[in-house]
C-alpha cells in the first residue's frame, strides 16, 4: 500500500479499513526518511535545539537531538504525539504519517504500536556536508510478549 497525503484525523479509520482488508499475518513497513535539513531542502532545526549544541558540528548534533526527540515518541507508542510534534517542529520526516499509521494498525492488532531504533546516521557523516544532511533512522516495533 502506497500511502500518499493524508490528514492526522485519517489515520485511525485508514488503519481500521487495512486492518480488516488485509490477513493477521501481513506484514507493514513504513519507509521513510527522517529530517533533511539545509538549504537545499528549505529547512533548519529549530533554533533552540542549535542554541543547546553551539560549537562545531551544532547543527548535526541538532538535527540528531530533534530527530530521536520525533523517534522517543514513536518508542513510546505515541503516534498522534510524533505527528504533533512533527508539525510543532516543523521536522522535514516525509513518512510520518505512514509510520503513524503502521503503528496504528499494530495497536488495533494487539501490538504495542511502540518501535526501537535499530540504526541511525546522516548523509553528512558519509559525504562531509555539514551545511545540508538528510536523517536515517531504522526503527522495528517492540514485540510485547
Amino acid at each position: 500500500i502506497l500511502v500518499g497525503a493524508i490528514k492526522p484525523e485519517e489515520i485511525s479509520g485508514l488503519a481500521e479499513a487495512i486492518d480488516a482488508a488485509s490477513r493477521k499475518n501481513t506484514l507493514f513497513v513504513a519507509s521513510s526518511d527522517f529530517t533533511h535539513r539545509g538549504p537545499l531542502f528549505g529547512y533548519q532545526v529549530p533554533s533552540e535545539y542549535i542554541r543547546k549544541e553551539g560549537g562545531r558540528d551544532a547543527h548535526a548534533r541538532a538535527t540528531s537531538r530533534l530527530d530521536h526527540d520525533a523517534s522517543a515518541l514513536l518508542e513510546s507508542g505515541d503516534a498522534s504525539g510524533f505527528i504533533e510534534f512533527r508539525a510543532r517542529t516543523g521536522a522535514t520526516i516525509c513518512g510520518a504519517m505512514p509510520i503513524a499509521l503502521v503503528s496504528e494498525i499494530r495497536k488495533r492488532r494487539g501490538g504495542s504500536g511502540a518501535f526501537r531504533e535499530v540504526a541511525y546516521a546522516q548523509s553528512g557523516d558519509i559525504n562531509g556536508d555539514a551545511e545540508n544532511a538528510v536523517s536515517y533512522m531504522a526503527m522495528i516495533e517492540k514485540l510485547v510478549f
